[in-house]
């Protein structure tokens, strides 16, 4: 999902879409496997069929590991399956858009869609209910 927030939010629409997502993650994610053809159909198949194979992947499907201290697999495949351990597939994830903030301090696109974004409000419902303090997210 965050890749496809970070191209909405530097999109001149403020909307993400297929072309804009594999641009993005191909541009400030490194993995040796998963490229962002892949990623796109990952993030597709997870988000709307709660699934980790699609049919128009590169290889049969997804398994995701937990770091253990026997052994510690990331980015390989198995039986057609790539492996990625879910850790080191986040920490990737947070390190790309990090360094995409980084260049979007003068985007104009980016300082008028992050306005929009969705935030943390310590008193959400402060024009309905008064006197009880309701955090809300919106």
């Amino acid at each position: 999902m965050l890749p496809s927030i970070c191209c909405a939010l530097q999109s001149a629409n403020g909307e993400d879409s297929e072309p804009k997502y594999i641009r993005w993650y191909d541009r400030f994610i490194k993995d040796l496997f998963l490229k962002g053809k892949d990623c796109y159909k990952l993030r597709c198949s997870l988000l709307h069929q709660g699934k980790t194979k699609h049919k128009n992947l590169s290889f049969s499907g997804f398994r995701f590991s937990y770091p253990s201290k026997k052994l510690d697999l990331h980015n390989n495949n198995f039986g057609g399956d790539i492996n990625l351990n879910i850790v080191y597939f986040c920490e990737n994830m947070l390190t790309g858009v990090n360094k995409w903030l980084n260049e979007m301090e003068n985007n104009s696109n980016y300082k008028a869609n992050i306005q929009g974004i969705i935030k943390t409000h310590r008193d959400g419902f402060g024009d309905f209910i008064k006197g009880i303090r309701i955090p809300a997210i919106y």
